[in-house]
């Protein structure tokens, strides 16, 4: 099975990244958790088991310069459409151009996600159609599908707590097998990022997150 990995990422300009932490963060602060983030989930998608690594990405006018620095053995596509469903399904169309690939894109604001999570996503498109790795905010952070499917994404009320809902009932609609796989926080706003905390205080695991870890001031 042909594997695609694509992350969906903003070059991280100060000001314009994690604007709904600056209750909390300084516009210089906000870049810098961000950049954390990209690490980790850059440092994650390179143990998973795929054969291509992409980054979609996001730059507001300017090369990604930090992204490329950060993962030059990655495929760059930059991001195209009027909404994030329809920047999602260019993405898994534009980068289509081989039949057979089964491709999950994730979020950049995850940034403790485990790539055996993203082995079990491309596993799981063994047998269904899509598979959502949902969010507590009501939308998700993981999309893979067999096949580009662009009724998936339309009509959906992005940036709201309807988003995995919606979707699922348009997997139905058009008769897509779907498979929910685990619940993670989207990092974006004060009260994901006290949970994130808290989260990585508390695991037995001090690998995870490393970047994160380290601006959070976490050992």
């Amino acid at each position: 099975m042909k594997r695609r990995l694509i992350i969906f990422a903003k070059e991280p300009q100060e000001g314009l990244v994690k604007t709904r932490l600056r209750s909390l963060l300084s516009a210089k602060e906000c870049s810098d958790l961000y950049k954390a983030f990209l690490k980790d989930t850059v440092s994650v998608a390179k143990r998973a088991a795929c054969g291509e690594r992409v980054i979609a990405y996001e730059s507001f006018g300017r090369s990604p310069q930090f992204l490329k620095k950060m993962a030059p053995q990655f495929k760059f596509y930059r991001q195209r459409g009027a909404d994030l469903g329809e920047r999602m399904h260019n993405a898994f169309s534009d980068l289509n151009e081989l039949r057979g690939w089964k491709t999950v894109i994730i979020g950049s604001d995850i940034p403790s996600i485990q790539d055996t999570l993203i082995n079990d996503a491309f596993a799981y498109l063994e047998t269904y159609d899509a598979v959502f790795g949902s969010s507590g905010d009501g939308g998700y952070y993981l999309v893979g599908i067999n096949k580009p499917c662009g009724g998936l994404f339309k009509g959906i009320k992005w940036s709201s707590s309807v988003v995995m809902r919606q979707t699922l009932k348009k997997c139905i609609q058009l008769k897509l097998k779907a498979r929910p796989i685990g619940t993670h926080d989207d990092v974006d706003s004060p009260e994901a990022l006290a949970r994130l905390k808290n989260s990585l205080k508390n695991s037995p695991d001090k690998k995870t997150a490393k970047w994160t870890r380290r601006f959070l001031k976490i050992s």
